[in-house]
Protein backbone atom coordinates (compact mmCIF):
# COMPACT_ATOMS: atom_id res chain seq x y z
CA UNK A 1 0.00 0.00 0.00
CA UNK A 2 1.66 3.25 -1.13
CA UNK A 3 2.00 6.24 1.14
CA UNK A 4 0.51 9.19 0.22
CA UNK A 5 1.13 11.97 2.42
CA UNK A 6 3.86 12.33 5.42
CA UNK A 7 1.89 13.71 8.08
CA UNK A 8 3.67 15.72 11.23
CA UNK A 9 2.84 16.76 14.69
CA UNK A 10 2.75 19.84 16.36
CA UNK A 11 6.02 19.90 17.87
CA UNK A 12 5.48 23.35 19.61
CA UNK A 13 6.27 23.33 22.96
CA UNK A 14 3.04 24.53 24.09
CA UNK A 15 0.84 22.28 22.76
CA UNK A 16 -2.43 21.56 23.99
CA UNK A 17 -4.75 18.48 23.32
CA UNK A 18 -7.01 20.75 21.29
CA UNK A 19 -4.47 21.95 19.22
CA UNK A 20 -3.67 17.78 18.42
CA UNK A 21 -6.98 17.90 17.54
CA UNK A 22 -7.13 20.22 15.23
CA UNK A 23 -4.39 18.93 13.46
CA UNK A 24 -5.42 15.97 13.22
CA UNK A 25 -8.18 17.28 11.76
CA UNK A 26 -6.86 19.22 8.93
CA UNK A 27 -4.68 16.32 8.09
CA UNK A 28 -7.88 14.25 8.03
CA UNK A 29 -9.36 16.46 5.98
CA UNK A 30 -6.61 16.38 3.13
CA UNK A 31 -8.47 13.34 1.77
CA UNK A 32 -12.54 14.57 2.09
CA UNK A 33 -13.23 15.20 -1.48
CA UNK A 34 -16.66 16.35 -2.63
CA UNK A 35 -18.71 13.59 -4.41
CA UNK A 36 -18.92 14.86 -8.00
CA UNK A 37 -14.55 14.70 -7.65
CA UNK A 38 -15.01 11.10 -6.49
CA UNK A 39 -17.39 9.92 -9.35
CA UNK A 40 -15.00 11.49 -11.93
CA UNK A 41 -12.05 9.68 -10.64
CA UNK A 42 -14.26 6.25 -10.06
CA UNK A 43 -15.59 6.46 -13.95
CA UNK A 44 -11.79 7.23 -15.00
CA UNK A 45 -10.56 3.96 -13.10
CA UNK A 46 -13.35 1.74 -14.32
CA UNK A 47 -12.95 2.98 -17.91
CA UNK A 48 -9.36 1.33 -17.26
CA UNK A 49 -10.18 -1.86 -15.95
CA UNK A 50 -13.08 -2.34 -18.82
CA UNK A 51 -10.97 -1.29 -21.58
CA UNK A 52 -7.84 -3.21 -20.42
CA UNK A 53 -9.60 -6.55 -19.42
CA UNK A 54 -11.70 -6.82 -22.70
CA UNK A 55 -8.71 -5.72 -24.71
CA UNK A 56 -6.19 -8.36 -23.58
CA UNK A 57 -8.67 -11.38 -23.48
CA UNK A 58 -9.35 -10.68 -27.01
CA UNK A 59 -5.67 -10.03 -27.61
CA UNK A 60 -5.28 -13.65 -26.18
CA UNK A 61 -8.22 -14.94 -28.03
CA UNK A 62 -7.32 -13.52 -31.64
CA UNK A 63 -3.76 -15.63 -30.90
CA UNK A 64 -4.75 -19.04 -29.90
CA UNK A 65 -7.89 -19.19 -31.50
CA UNK A 66 -6.09 -18.84 -34.53
CA UNK A 67 -3.21 -21.24 -35.70
CA UNK A 68 -1.08 -18.46 -37.98
CA UNK A 69 -0.99 -16.29 -35.21
CA UNK A 70 0.65 -19.00 -32.92
CA UNK A 71 4.10 -18.10 -32.97
CA UNK A 72 6.86 -17.90 -30.54
CA UNK A 73 6.64 -14.00 -30.65
CA UNK A 74 3.18 -13.77 -30.04
CA UNK A 75 3.48 -16.07 -27.38
CA UNK A 76 4.74 -13.40 -25.36
CA UNK A 77 2.55 -11.41 -26.21
CA UNK A 78 -0.23 -13.48 -24.69
CA UNK A 79 2.48 -13.58 -21.35
CA UNK A 80 2.13 -10.13 -21.76
CA UNK A 81 -1.51 -9.67 -22.12
CA UNK A 82 -2.46 -12.04 -18.98
CA UNK A 83 -0.14 -10.18 -16.68
CA UNK A 84 -1.77 -6.64 -17.70
CA UNK A 85 -5.22 -8.17 -17.34
CA UNK A 86 -4.73 -9.68 -13.98
CA UNK A 87 -3.28 -6.48 -12.67
CA UNK A 88 -6.32 -4.26 -14.12
CA UNK A 89 -8.77 -6.73 -13.14
CA UNK A 90 -6.61 -7.24 -9.31
CA UNK A 91 -5.39 -3.89 -9.01
CA UNK A 92 -6.71 -0.90 -10.81
CA UNK A 93 -9.89 -0.50 -8.29
CA UNK A 94 -8.58 -1.48 -5.12
CA UNK A 95 -5.76 0.80 -5.20
CA UNK A 96 -8.45 3.81 -6.17
CA UNK A 97 -10.46 2.67 -3.19
CA UNK A 98 -7.12 2.44 -0.96
CA UNK A 99 -6.21 6.22 -2.36
CA UNK A 100 -9.34 7.98 -2.27
CA UNK A 101 -9.87 7.15 1.54
CA UNK A 102 -6.09 6.18 2.86
CA UNK A 103 -7.89 3.16 4.31
CA UNK A 104 -7.27 -0.24 3.81
CA UNK A 105 -10.91 -2.20 3.65
CA UNK A 106 -9.88 -5.21 2.38
CA UNK A 107 -8.09 -7.47 5.58
CA UNK A 108 -4.45 -8.34 5.77
CA UNK A 109 -4.56 -11.15 3.48
CA UNK A 110 -5.15 -9.30 0.19
CA UNK A 111 -2.81 -6.44 1.62
CA UNK A 112 0.34 -9.15 1.08
CA UNK A 113 -1.30 -10.26 -2.11
CA UNK A 114 -1.94 -7.02 -3.29
CA UNK A 115 1.71 -5.82 -2.53
CA UNK A 116 2.62 -8.82 -3.95
CA UNK A 117 0.93 -9.12 -7.27
CA UNK A 118 1.78 -5.26 -8.94
CA UNK A 119 5.07 -6.25 -8.67
CA UNK A 120 5.30 -10.31 -10.72
CA UNK A 121 3.18 -8.34 -13.06
CA UNK A 122 5.06 -5.58 -13.99
CA UNK A 123 8.13 -7.60 -14.10
CA UNK A 124 6.46 -9.84 -15.87
CA UNK A 125 5.26 -7.54 -18.33
CA UNK A 126 8.99 -5.96 -18.58
CA UNK A 127 10.73 -9.60 -19.10
CA UNK A 128 7.92 -10.42 -21.63
CA UNK A 129 8.82 -6.84 -24.14
CA UNK A 130 12.41 -7.89 -23.61
CA UNK A 131 12.13 -11.46 -24.51
CA UNK A 132 10.26 -10.05 -27.61
CA UNK A 133 13.22 -8.14 -28.24
CA UNK A 134 15.53 -10.49 -28.15
CA UNK A 135 13.54 -13.13 -30.22
CA UNK A 136 12.95 -10.77 -33.31
CA UNK A 137 14.01 -7.76 -34.75
CA UNK A 138 12.02 -4.87 -32.88
CA UNK A 139 9.73 -3.57 -35.21
CA UNK A 140 7.92 -0.33 -34.79
CA UNK A 141 4.71 -1.63 -33.13
CA UNK A 142 7.52 -3.11 -30.23
CA UNK A 143 9.04 0.13 -30.33
CA UNK A 144 6.03 2.34 -29.54
CA UNK A 145 4.46 -0.22 -26.59
CA UNK A 146 7.73 -0.18 -24.72
CA UNK A 147 7.66 3.65 -25.08
CA UNK A 148 4.17 4.04 -24.03
CA UNK A 149 5.20 2.01 -21.16
CA UNK A 150 7.97 3.77 -19.74
CA UNK A 151 5.78 7.45 -20.22
CA UNK A 152 3.21 5.97 -18.16
CA UNK A 153 5.42 4.79 -14.90
CA UNK A 154 7.89 7.14 -15.42
CA UNK A 155 5.86 10.18 -13.36
CA UNK A 156 4.85 7.32 -10.41
CA UNK A 157 8.20 6.38 -10.15
CA UNK A 158 9.33 10.40 -9.90
CA UNK A 159 6.73 11.14 -7.37
CA UNK A 160 8.21 8.61 -4.89
CA UNK A 161 11.85 9.98 -5.60
CA UNK A 162 10.26 13.74 -4.33
CA UNK A 163 8.86 12.14 -1.97
CA UNK A 164 12.33 11.12 -0.18
CA UNK A 165 13.64 14.78 -0.92
CA UNK A 166 11.24 16.67 -1.37
CA UNK A 167 8.84 15.44 1.99
CA UNK A 168 7.17 19.02 2.72
CA UNK A 169 5.10 19.19 -0.73
CA UNK A 170 2.99 15.64 0.39
CA UNK A 171 2.01 17.85 2.89
CA UNK A 172 -0.31 19.94 0.25
CA UNK A 173 -3.83 19.38 -0.15
CA UNK A 174 -3.88 18.97 -3.53
CA UNK A 175 -1.47 16.29 -3.57
CA UNK A 176 -3.75 13.54 -3.40
CA UNK A 177 -5.44 15.09 -6.60
CA UNK A 178 -1.54 14.72 -8.38
CA UNK A 179 -1.34 11.49 -6.68
CA UNK A 180 -4.56 10.15 -8.25
CA UNK A 181 -3.56 11.76 -11.32
CA UNK A 182 -0.18 10.23 -11.42
CA UNK A 183 -1.47 6.46 -10.57
CA UNK A 184 -4.18 6.43 -13.37
CA UNK A 185 -1.94 7.19 -15.71
CA UNK A 186 0.46 4.22 -14.34
CA UNK A 187 -2.71 1.72 -14.11
CA UNK A 188 -3.23 3.42 -17.79
CA UNK A 189 -0.64 1.85 -18.82
CA UNK A 190 -2.58 -2.15 -18.92
CA UNK A 191 -4.81 -0.80 -21.47
CA UNK A 192 -2.45 0.49 -24.59
CA UNK A 193 -1.06 -2.08 -25.80
CA UNK A 194 -4.17 -3.85 -27.29
CA UNK A 195 -5.31 -0.53 -28.76
CA UNK A 196 -1.63 -0.33 -30.05
CA UNK A 197 -1.55 -3.93 -31.55
CA UNK A 198 -4.76 -2.68 -33.43
CA UNK A 199 -3.83 0.19 -35.03
CA UNK A 200 -0.18 -0.70 -35.95
CA UNK A 201 -0.83 -5.07 -37.50
CA UNK A 202 -3.17 -5.50 -39.93
CA UNK A 203 -3.76 -9.07 -38.36
CA UNK A 204 -4.84 -7.97 -34.87
CA UNK A 205 -6.85 -5.17 -36.48
CA UNK A 206 -8.79 -8.26 -38.75
CA UNK A 207 -8.84 -9.87 -35.48
CA UNK A 208 -10.17 -6.97 -33.48
CA UNK A 209 -12.82 -6.20 -35.87
CA UNK A 210 -13.85 -9.63 -36.11
CA UNK A 211 -14.47 -10.08 -32.41
CA UNK A 212 -16.17 -7.26 -32.17
CA UNK A 213 -18.12 -7.13 -35.88
CA UNK A 214 -21.31 -7.23 -33.36
CA UNK A 215 -20.61 -3.78 -32.84
CA UNK A 216 -22.42 -1.55 -35.62
CA UNK A 217 -19.50 1.08 -35.42
CA UNK A 218 -16.95 -1.10 -35.97
CA UNK A 219 -15.93 -1.59 -39.68
CA UNK A 220 -15.93 -4.73 -41.84
CA UNK A 221 -12.98 -5.79 -42.02
CA UNK A 222 -10.86 -8.40 -44.59
CA UNK A 223 -10.71 -10.80 -41.51
CA UNK A 224 -10.64 -14.11 -44.32
CA UNK A 225 -8.39 -12.66 -46.68
CA UNK A 226 -5.35 -11.91 -43.33
CA UNK A 227 -5.44 -16.33 -43.02
CA UNK A 228 -6.85 -15.59 -39.84
CA UNK A 229 -9.27 -18.75 -39.79
CA UNK A 230 -9.22 -21.26 -37.31
CA UNK A 231 -7.89 -24.81 -37.75
CA UNK A 232 -11.07 -26.58 -39.03
CA UNK A 233 -11.11 -23.76 -41.83
CA UNK A 234 -7.98 -24.17 -42.97
CA UNK A 235 -8.42 -27.78 -42.96
CA UNK A 236 -11.32 -27.57 -45.10
CA UNK A 237 -9.23 -25.17 -46.83
CA UNK A 238 -6.41 -27.61 -47.53
CA UNK A 239 -8.53 -30.58 -48.92
CA UNK A 240 -9.94 -28.30 -51.20
CA UNK A 241 -7.24 -27.36 -52.73
CA UNK A 242 -5.58 -31.23 -52.66
CA UNK A 243 -9.04 -31.93 -54.74
CA UNK A 244 -8.29 -28.61 -57.13
CA UNK A 245 -4.70 -29.84 -57.33
CA UNK A 246 -5.59 -34.03 -58.89
CA UNK A 247 -8.50 -32.46 -61.01
CA UNK A 248 -5.51 -30.59 -63.01
CA UNK A 249 -3.69 -33.22 -63.16
CA UNK A 250 -5.75 -35.66 -64.27
CA UNK A 251 -7.10 -33.13 -66.92
CA UNK A 252 -3.39 -32.60 -67.48
CA UNK A 253 -2.52 -35.88 -68.08
CA UNK A 254 -5.79 -37.33 -70.23
CA UNK A 255 -4.65 -35.19 -73.47
CA UNK A 256 -1.46 -37.14 -73.42
CA UNK A 257 -3.54 -40.26 -72.90
CA UNK A 258 -5.84 -39.46 -75.42
CA UNK A 259 -2.78 -38.56 -77.99
CA UNK A 260 -0.98 -41.92 -77.57
CA UNK A 261 -4.35 -43.61 -78.20
CA UNK A 262 -4.66 -42.21 -81.33
CA UNK A 263 -1.30 -42.33 -82.49
CA UNK A 264 -1.26 -46.26 -81.47
CA UNK A 265 -4.63 -46.99 -83.23
CA UNK A 266 -3.36 -44.99 -86.79
CA UNK A 267 -0.23 -47.36 -86.07
CA UNK A 268 -2.26 -50.10 -86.49
CA UNK A 269 -3.84 -49.05 -89.44
CA UNK A 270 -0.92 -48.32 -91.12
CA UNK A 271 0.79 -52.11 -89.72
CA UNK A 272 -3.09 -53.66 -91.15
CA UNK A 273 -2.85 -52.26 -94.42
CA UNK A 274 0.84 -52.94 -94.66
CA UNK A 275 0.06 -56.74 -94.14
CA UNK A 276 -3.14 -56.69 -96.54
CA UNK A 277 -0.72 -55.60 -99.44
CA UNK A 278 1.84 -57.77 -98.67
CA UNK A 279 -0.48 -60.72 -98.79
CA UNK A 280 -2.05 -59.61 -101.88
CA UNK A 281 1.50 -59.32 -103.70
CA UNK A 282 2.49 -62.89 -102.65
CA UNK A 283 -1.17 -63.77 -103.93
CA UNK A 284 -0.44 -62.44 -107.48
CA UNK A 285 3.16 -63.70 -107.85
CA UNK A 286 2.14 -67.45 -106.71
CA UNK A 287 -0.87 -67.15 -108.98
CA UNK A 288 1.63 -65.62 -111.82
CA UNK A 289 4.51 -68.70 -111.05
CA UNK A 290 1.74 -71.20 -111.13
CA UNK A 291 0.19 -70.01 -114.34
CA UNK A 292 3.68 -70.11 -115.91
CA UNK A 293 4.37 -73.80 -114.75
CA UNK A 294 1.34 -75.21 -116.29
CA UNK A 295 2.03 -73.30 -119.04
CA UNK A 296 5.45 -74.86 -119.50
CA UNK A 297 4.02 -78.28 -118.96
CA UNK A 298 1.46 -78.20 -121.84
Amino acid sequence: MDPLYITSQNSSGNGTSSSLVNDTDVLSNQFVQPVWQIVLWAIAYCCIVLVSVVGNITVIWIILAHKRMRTVTNYFLVNLAFAEASMSAFNTVINFVYAVHNEWYFGLVYCRFHNFFPIAAVFASIYSMTAIALDSTVVKMMIVVECTFAICWLPYHVYFLLHQFLPHLFEEQYIQQVYLGIMWLAMSSTMYNPIIYCLLNDRFRAGFQQAFSWCPCVPQGSYEGLELKSTRYLQTQASIYRASRMETTVSTVMPVIEGDLRENTNQCSIDLASNGSSQSASKTVSESSSFYSSNNLA
